[in-house]
């Protein structure tokens, strides 16, 4: 789960409590983003329903998914840790905390 943007992101936090929380940043985004990844892929495949394509099985459809969610999260995990830290502080300004 590690890479460039997290270690720099760590490597800048005050103390082990930020840090905590920069990984759960981390993580959950990626998560979340990975899913709507794959969801909005599966809505949109290519001969889906019309017998076009042969059907794959449960194993190589997941290496396909997980193919997809590496390719695609490179770029995403550049900027996962700001935006999620800037949802949570507009979420605390919101909810008074």
């Amino acid at each position: 789960m590690e890479n460039l943007y997290l270690t720099n992101e760590l490597a800048r936090a005050k103390d082990e409590a930020e840090r905590i929380l920069i990984r759960h940043y981390y993580k959950n985004g990626l998560v979340l983003i990975s899913l709507g990844i794959l969801q909005e892929a599966k809505r949109n495949k290519p001969g889906n329903g019309n017998g076009d394509s042969p059907t794959k099985s449960p194993e190589d459809q997941l290496g396909d998914d997980l193919a997809t969610i590496f390719r695609l999260s490179g770029g995403i995990a550049s900027v996962v840790i700001p935006v999620v830290r800037n949802l949570a502080a507009a979420a605390a300004k919101l909810g008074g905390g």
